[in-house]
């Protein structure tokens, strides 16, 4: 019972960052909007992971208004 209730606490905890992962299409349109607004928010940030996606969306409030329309979307 307790590794069933480990195990299920565990993909509960997964699922919320997994559903972040934007989609092949997704992590295009933010290539193709944010470059300015990476290179402003996220320069230190390498490209090509989710990790710029959670910068740029950690940055929300400094986003020009289309990559910052990408963002939320993809949210």
């Amino acid at each position: 019972m307790r590794l069933a209730c480990a195990i299920l606490g565990f993909g509960l905890a997964v699922a919320p960052a997994l559903a972040q992962v934007p989609t092949p299409a997704e992590a295009d349109a933010i290539r193709a909007t944010c470059g300015g607004d990476y290179l402003k928010n996220c320069r230190g940030v390498p490209r090509g992971g989710i990790e710029v996606f959670n910068c740029l969306r950690d940055h929300q409030e400094n986003l020009s208004p289309a990559c910052r329309k990408v963002v939320v979307a993809v949210q």
